[in-house]
């Protein structure tokens, strides 16, 4: 699933306080957007290459014997046919092909690794993706064993369980690329030096799965678990050296990153949906006790993240560094049967002494269509609630005393054309402006009560 990305804005600089931030929701970088429907698993016949590229495919079809397809990994940073990259730390780009021969009427995945010694392109590996997977998930590079080269790491996916991939990984070694000896699945895999002792490791997260298997022809289920893989190094070969359970209701994953979540503590952080809601797992190592922790997953009171099914996700939201993740809760005179209910989103630091998200950052409430959101003062908690006007795209804040009372503020998208002919703008002010042209401009009513965001100006 892709990551979101926000504009940022100061906000509103007021004499009684500020508000402190808005954010501009870009549509096309939400989670799970893609662009026109564009399947990265379509059979596509690129322009006859040249230069090096030819040269690249030359060896392809000399080795096949004839025609090939070439095929796209699915997800990933890489999404090339031929990817390139420097495996041998020579300072010059190896190129890993996946393709599919047309000799025969075999579905079989292939994968050739393609270098240029002695300035001459050549095979240094040829390899036939794991039986029952059919495409290229994804594709990484790491350095598992600290010799400064890098080894493959692939991971294919069958049409039978898309959350079930396998993964394959190979090393240069003596002027050829060799297999190593992997037999794990996963859902979700990264690569990063978790432990900090200059190696990386993998780290495999897998959805609670059920299979037959092939020789009882028994069900088989497989608990939701995270796992930490790494290279021996005596052996060469990639042996688990840590499991932790995860939670076994989530049913797919909305995100997966690898970044601080506390001052010099490396983490996983895990965003999935459960059936109507979301949560996050965070899994960490624990180099006291030399194995992975998942706390969420395992906190007698729950899991304290559960929250209806949104678009937000855990990430670095303000900048700093640190992973924030994200909660829900209903505004003020809201309940679960409400129509409409109108939620605060609330972000919080993970905290090392608790493991718990309980480290305040800030709260917001999103207006999804109106692709914005908006930071709240700290004194407005149980103090102010809101609702959206759907049809106008109006978000209105109110005063709440155990009920709704004045407006303190409109926050109202225009057209620009709108805006440009004052059409209803008659007191608002302009918060942003939207690359489309559309407007977000506020407006405050009641300018005398306690809690009204005065101003001077807009940013």
């Amino acid at each position: 699933m892709a990551d979101k990305q926000y504009q940022t804005m100061s906000g509103v600089k007021t004499v009684k306080r500020t508000v402190l931030l808005i954010c501009v929701i870009l549509c096309f970088m939400l989670p799970g957007c893609q662009i026109m429907g564009f399947d990265t698993e379509d059979t596509l016949r690129p322009p006859r290459a040249t230069g090096d590229q030819a040269d690249i495919q030359k060896v392809l079809e000399q080795e096949e014997g004839g025609d090939i397809t070439l095929r796209y990994p699915q997800r990933g940073d890489y999404r090339s046919a031929i990817v390139m990259e420097d495996i041998n730390a020579d300072g010059q780009q190896e190129a890993i092909a996946f393709y599919r021969s047309n000799k025969t009427n075999d579905v079989t995945m292939n994968m050739m690794v393609i270098g240029k010694p002695g300035g001459i392109w050549q095979n240094l590996g040829k390899f036939v993706c794991p039986n029952g997977m059919e495409s290229v998930d994804k594709v990484l590079f790491s350095d598992l064993d600290g010799d400064g080269t890098k080894e493959i790491l692939v991971g294919w996916t069958g049409s039978v369980n898309a959350s079930v991939n396998q993964l394959t990984g190979y090393r240069y070694q003596d002027g050829a690329v060799k297999e190593l000896s992997v037999n794990y699945t996963y859902s979700e895999v990264l690569a990063e030096d978790f432990n900090r002792d200059g190696c990386s490791e993998i780290f495999l997260a897998s959805l609670k799965t059920a299979s037959q298997d092939p020789e009882t022809n028994e069900r088989v289920e497989i608990d939701a678990n995270a796992r930490i893989i790494q290279m021996d190094q005596k052996t060469g070969q990639l042996i688990n050296i840590s499991v932790v359970q995860l939670d076994p209701n989530v049913t797919r994953y909305a995100s997966v990153i690898a970044d601080e979540i506390s001052p010099g503590r490396m983490a996983v952080v895990i965003d999935g949906y459960q059936e109507r809601s979301m949560l996050t797992e965070v899994v960490y190592w624990d180099e006291k006790a030399g194995s992975l922790r998942s706390p969420f997953s395992s906190s007698e009171g729950g899991n304290p993240t559960v929250r209806p099914t949104t678009a937000w996700v855990s990430r670095d939201f303000d900048g700093d560094g640190i992973v924030e993740i994200p909660t829900m809760e209903l505004m003020p005179g809201y309940t679960s049967e409400s129509q409409d209910p109108t939620y605060v989103t609330s972000w919080w630091r993970f905290n090392p002494e608790t493991e718990r998200p309980d480290i305040f950052v800030y709260d917001m409430v999103t207006n999804s269509a109106g692709r914005y959101c908006f930071r709240l003062p700290e004194e407005w908690r149980d103090h102010v609630t809101a609702s959206l006007d759907t049809a106008t795209q109006t978000l209105t804040f109110y005063e709440w005393k155990g009920a709704q009372g004045v407006a303190l503020l409109h926050i109202q998208v225009f057209s620009s054309k709108e805006w440009e002919a004052g059409q209803e703008t008659e007191g608002f002010v302009k918060m942003y402006e939207h690359n489309d042209g559309r407007v977000i401009a506020a407006n405050t009513p009641n300018p005398d009560n306690p809690y009204t965001l005065t101003y001077q100006e807009y940013m």
